[in-house]
């Protein structure tokens, strides 16, 4: 299939292309099929006025996925690849504006998380972050159309889905693909839901960093667990406001495997799992749980330890590897608070 191009640059490719030739491009070689969607999509939540955004009026995005499951046994099933094209999460959401309801003690926008939800309860969780900051962009969609990408030697025919879909492209499990998603709520965190927001009141160091589980302390750790592999990411750290601040080299190990087995192995923990890492000077950034825990493009969050100058624990410091901006990227933790849904 070739996909419409306007003007003088269509008629210089088909004068270049012989009738009926392929284009040298792998995602763009059978007809995308469209699928049945609502034309417009409900945002509301902390806003300043909830809107109704019609889809034909966003840019149309394009993205290519490999679709899989966990099965009734635990195992993965591949449902197949496929292009799909539709409206990326970070167009609809630019047609409202956030009004945080912490913004009085907390002004950045990088503790605000969204919930994107059907009409059969379905819910999947995305970080403010995750949308805006990555360094790959538009890779969350609303998709429309789909089309496969058929694999030239065995010719396999995935199944086709007949209704829109969320697309979350950089999970490694399909599991936040849900159906038909007509609402969008946004979110910031909540710092009242317990008592560890500013670390107050604790026996312990202030070095070490508590793990929560919806609030309720289940763990500590005084260093990075030897166990886990490192990993060592070379950057260029460039935040939001302050821009250039320098290249370094930073090392530590994966904050999936940190958290690994500390919540419940279900899709609805995944699905619907936010994280909380919280600051002991009260600085805090959200991450959805897959995309700390399902990531597919091998760009791990990394917990780091630091050291002061005299070679002591200095605490501990996030670093979010698929980030364009350094804002996430939290130093001094006192808490990660997991917050995740107990049972399917």
């Amino acid at each position: 299939m070739k996909r419409a191009i306007a003007g003088p640059v269509l008629a210089v490719l088909l004068a270049a292309l012989p009738l009926g030739a392929q284009t040298n491009d792998l995602f763009d070689d059978t007809p995308a099929v469209p699928l049945n969607h609502p034309e417009a999509v409900l945002v509301g939540g902390e806003v300043g006025r909830e809107t109704s955004v019609v889809l034909a009026s966003l840019p149309l995005r394009s993205m290519a996925a490999k679709e899989a499951v966990r099965g009734d046994d635990g195992r993965l099933v591949f449902l197949g690849a496929y292009r799909y094209d539709g409206y990326s999460l970070a167009d609809i959401l630019d047609r409202v504006t956030v009004e945080k309801k912490n913004s009085g003690e907390y002004s950045r926008i990088i503790d605000v998380y969204v919930e994107v939800a059907n009409e059969a309860g379905e819910k999947a969780v995305f970080s403010w972050g995750e949308i805006y900051y990555p360094a790959d962009r538009h890779r969350i969609i609303l998709a429309t159309a789909v089309s496969r990408l058929v694999p030239s030697l065995t010719k396999d025919l995935w199944p086709l889905p007949s209704e829109s879909k969320l697309v979350a492209g950089s999970d490694l499990l399909s599991i936040r693909n849900i159906s038909r998603p007509s609402r969008i709520t946004i979110r910031s965190l909540d710092m009242g839901m317990s008592g560890i927001a500013d670390g107050k009141g604790e026996a312990s160091s202030k070095t070490k960093l508590r793990l929560c589980l919806n609030g309720v302390l289940i763990g500590e750790l005084s260093r990075l667990p030897e166990k886990s592999a490192a990993y060592e990411y070379p950057a260029v750290f460039y935040g939001r406001g302050k821009g250039f601040l320098g290249i370094e080299t930073f090392r530590g190990v994966a904050l999936r495997e940190v958290l690994s087995g500390k919540y419940p192995a279900a899709d609805r923990a995944m699905r619907e799992g936010l994280v909380a890492v919280i600051a002991s000077d009260g600085y805090r950034a959200a991450f959805s749980l897959a995309e700390i825990a399902d990531r597919n493009d091998f760009r791990e969050i990394l917990l780091m330890a630091k050291e002061n100058n005299s070679g002591k624990s200095g605490g501990f410091a996030l670093f979010p590897a698929g980030d364009f901006f350094s804002d996430r990227a939290v130093k001094g933790i006192r808490t990660i608070d997991l917050r995740v849904p107990l049972h399917d």
